[in-house]
């Protein structure tokens, strides 16, 4: 039987190789013209999604919101609701800037240990998005946010190689992930306020949580057992995050 390190990378490659063909899915659908969108909005047989977080800030910014725009927002949250946090673990393009991975008690290679002292650090970020927003009267998170950077890299390279088109987004957002992904390597866990908010609305998923059987834990019996933790991809302490 496969070891759970192996089964853990196993999922991890499935995860990226899902990543990469949504990605190329977008790319596809830019050169063809077939205007279903991207990451931060998108539709399909006249069912159209958009971020939630750039919906609030573009809200708190000032924008008066249609019927489209509230039906839009409706059907990611109803996504949100059915699949839990599905495009974080499988599409969103910020996955790519996992830290490395940890040792043991949860150390990563550099001796560091992040268990949960970063925990709520996703939600003050959100909350200065959110606030943000409401100050400058436009989303100002939109700017450094590592999934409408994609997009717009994405949409960049398209432009260059099928329209011959060079713009300067095709040397800032490539610049600016490059940035991201060297400094900001625990963007999922530590930083990201999309991530908060999808977890909020996350909570009202009831059949996709994982659960702690306290009978068969060590940690809820007093021993500090790293064992869940170290072969999780996402570095995620059940047990903390349950408990």
């Amino acid at each position: 039987m496969a070891s759970r390190p192996k089964i853990a990378n196993k999922a991890a490659s499935a995860r990226t190789a899902v990543l990469l063909l949504f990605i190329g899915l977008i790319a596809i659908a830019a050169v063809l013209h077939t205007g279903i969108g991207g990451y931060c909005s998108s539709g399909i047989f006249g069912v159209s999604s958009l971020c939630l977080l750039g919906a609030l800030q573009a809200v708190l910014a000032g924008q008066s919101p249609t019927p489209e725009f509230w039906l839009a927002a409706g059907v990611t949250l109803l996504g949100v609701v059915l699949l839990g946090r599905f495009f974080c673990a499988w599409v969103c393009p910020g996955a790519l800037l996992r830290g490395p991975a940890k040792g043991k008690n949860g150390a990563d290679s550099n001796g560091d240990n992040h268990g949960t002292n970063h925990r709520y650090t996703p939600f003050a970020v959100l909350g200065g998005a959110l606030l943000s927003s409401l100050i400058f009267g436009f989303p100002v998170f939109c700017l450094i946010c590592p999934v409408g950077l994609t997009l717009g890299a994405i949409y960049a390279v398209v432009r260059l190689f099928v329209h011959q088109q060079p713009s300067l987004e095709l040397l800032v957002f490539p610049a600016l992930l490059g940035v991201e992904f060297l400094l900001l390597k625990r963007w999922c866990t530590s930083i990201c306020p999309l991530g908060a908010l999808l977890s909020l609305a996350g909570r009202l998923n009831l059949s996709l949580r994982p659960a702690v059987r306290k009978d068969k834990c060590l940690t809820s019996r007093g021993t500090n057992c790293q064992v869940c933790k170290n072969v999780c991809s996402e570095r995620i302490h059940l047990p903390a995050e349950t408990g």
